[in-house]
């Protein structure tokens, strides 16, 4: 088993925390055109989410400090202990920080892995599409034009997971049809070294 971290955006966390996403797909292929990290992600391993958030209230608490936590994409607070004071240093405090920023004693999701599968782009079922926990409302301004504009589907899903493709990944992302990493999870809430039988970690 290994934990390795992924980013969401404010839309996707939206769709974690209301149980409407248990799947997410990741490019197999790398920039460098090389087998991208997520092809070792194996049924088993663990991802801690990161996202954007805003950081305050380092106050004292013994051995730790308590950091404050604001969540932006609902705007949830809560407080964590900060293994290592000197861990806060670089967030300012009321600051937005972007989330590949986030350090793990900050994530609030933990992803159990179940499944994974290589497949095309395009390949995509609506089953899975609906899985992946796309809606209308999650979809950019522009994008919820081109969705009401377009000519009847016998799918629903499958559309609005094409074009919220094209708004994280580009205009031409979906035509190129890479391969792609399916992977399929359970959603935690909770912070991946709270869980039951995580090993702790300095």
């Amino acid at each position: 088993m290994s934990d390795r971290p992924i980013i969401f955006s404010g839309q996707m966390m939206c769709a974690l925390l209301d149980g409407r996403k248990v799947q997410t797909r990741r490019l197999a292929i790398g920039k460098n055109g090389k087998p991208s990290s997520w092809q070792k992600v194996k049924p088993g391993d663990r991802l801690w989410v990161r996202e954007n958030a805003r950081f305050g209230g380092w106050d004292p608490g013994g051995d730790y400090e308590i950091a404050s936590i604001g969540y932006t994409a609902d705007g949830a607070f809560r407080s964590a202990k900060v293994p290592q004071p000197s861990i806060c240093q670089p967030f300012k405090s009321g600051k937005k920080t972007p989330s590949i920023h986030m350090p793990r004693w900050a994530s609030r999701l933990t992803l159990e892995v179940t499944a994974t599968k290589i497949e095309r782009l395009q390949n995509i079922s609506e089953e899975d599409a609906r899985a992946e926990g796309v809606t209308q409302r999650a979809l950019s301004d522009r994008a919820q034009d081109r969705f009401c504009r377009m000519k009847p589907w016998p799918e629903l899903y499958r559309p609005m997971f094409s074009l919220l493709w094209r708004d994280l990944h580009g205009s031409d992302a979906w035509d190129a049809n890479p391969e792609v990493i399916a992977l399929s999870f359970t959603v935690h809430k909770a912070n991946i070294d709270a869980m039951r039988g995580s090993p702790k970690h300095e």
